[in-house]
């Protein structure tokens, strides 16, 4: 199975990506679900020669997995007929069931989205060694106001994030992360991953697309940037996450490039003393800063 994953901080546009790719005709980038490291621990020795029932309920009782709106019994028939006898096996099982089945697609490619996935490179990188990674950057200080802004509406959905406002424990969460994500992109073959900022997807979604597409060997397809037009048929976000992501409903907003600019003078200094280097090196300092 080709596979590739979506890696980058919260509030970065992982979900604007997903919608963007899981438009092409050749892939699917399923709603956010981590049972693929949920499980791995314990499961990943399972012998399941004896049936997939107790598979169908650890499945059942992970977070958010009921947003695939897939139907479980025949999920278990689907099992029984593909007999997938590994961890890995019965994890590429569910994706295949997923685009066959609810998305109704024939594809070739399947993605995986999940901010969580950034602790967990090194994993998916050994299970699937022949994977992809795409690291989605947003500049830190436009992440700052935006986890600033999700906080301010105290959303009751019981999948809501839960994001720190503190400007220097914000600065500090996406410095670590984006070293975490270096550090274990630094182990791989160069040819396996790839980096694109998210100011260049809003700004010139073709290019940055087209891009992304002959990385994973796939001609881009314009269906591509009606992202927006997506339905819940064929994978939109789910409905309980959209209080904080019903921007993606829309067609690009050019001024989220500029969304550091809602913060202070005084936020904008200490974000960028915590994190200057990162800043620096993906061009995010003075980055249309008047």
């Amino acid at each position: 199975m080709q596979r590739f994953f979506i890696i980058g901080n919260p509030r970065s546009g992982t979900t604007l990506f997903r919608l963007m790719l899981n438009k092409h005709s050749k892939m699917i980038v399923p709603p956010e679900a981590g049972f693929l490291v949920w499980l791995y621990k314990d499961i990943k020795d399972e012998n399941f020669n004896k049936g997939y029932r107790k598979f169908i309920e650890l499945l059942r009782d992970t977070s958010k997995i009921e947003t695939w709106n897939m139907s479980y019994e025949d999920l278990h028939d689907y099992l029984n007929i593909k007999k997938p006898s590994t961890f890995k096996d019965i994890m590429n099982c569910i994706y295949v069931f997923y685009a066959s089945h609810v998305l109704k697609k024939d594809v070739i490619l399947y993605g995986d989205k999940n901010n969580y996935y950034l602790k967990h490179i090194d994993l998916l990188a050994e299970l699937y060694n022949e994977a992809k990674f795409i690291h989605i950057i947003r500049d830190g200080r436009s992440v700052a106001a935006s986890y600033k802004g999700v906080m301010q509406q105290q959303i009751k959905s019981k999948y809501a994030p839960n994001l720190p406002t503190d400007i220097n424990s914000i600065a500090e969460e996406w410095n670590t992360n984006i070293r975490n994500i270096e550090e274990s992109f630094n182990k791989l073959k160069s040819d396996r991953i790839i980096t694109i900022r998210y100011e260049d997807l809003v700004l010139d979604p073709k290019q940055e697309l087209t891009k992304i597409c002959d990385f994973l060997g796939l001609e881009f397809e314009e269906d591509m940037l009606y992202y927006y037009t997506t339905t819940t048929k064929d994978g939109l976000e789910p409905e309980e996450y959209l209080d904080w992501k019903k921007k993606n409903l829309q067609p690009l907003q050019k001024d989220e490039v500029d969304k550091y600019k809602q913060l202070t003078n005084k936020e904008l200094i200490g974000f960028e003393k915590e994190a200057e280097s990162f800043l620096r090196k993906y061009n995010y300092i003075n980055y249309n800063k008047n």
